[in-house]
């Protein structure tokens, strides 16, 4: 099993040593660098997680769910409760702007309805 998330290791490396650009490109290195976390957790290689993490912070790659629970739990293997807490902050503060964004795109598209609608009737109605 070591050499499967030495491997998963390798592979964000060289990711990285091509620099993908754009969007698409960060989200192909986030997933890999998380598919990487996930390896390093599975064999108790949490050193290996918490240096991945490092190097998606330094690239200002977003940080997904699944990232910070692997963050949480790593802070709380080191019984790191600062870390813990704002980890749990960060997470708090994606949950509520989530919210928010899906609530804005609902009321975004049923305004347009509203407007399709009227305008169809204005329509009908000549």
């Amino acid at each position: 099993t070591g050499g499967r998330w030495q491997a998963a290791l390798s592979l964000v490396d060289d990711m990285a040593r091509y620099e993908m650009d754009g969007v698409a490109g960060d989200q192909l290195m986030a997933m890999g660098y998380t598919r990487a976390m996930a390896l390093c957790a599975s064999v108790g290689q949490w050193g290996e997680v918490d240096a991945l993490l490092r190097r998606m912070k330094e690239k200002r790659l977003s940080l997904t769910r699944e990232v910070m629970v692997f963050a949480l739990r790593s802070a709380a293997r080191r019984n790191d409760a600062n870390d813990a807490l704002l980890i749990l902050g960060k997470m708090k503060r994606a949950s509520v702007e989530h919210r928010q964004t899906m609530y804005q795109a609902h009321a975004k598209a049923q305004s347009q309805a509203e407007m399709e609608a009227e305008a169809a009737a204005e329509a009908a109605a000549e």
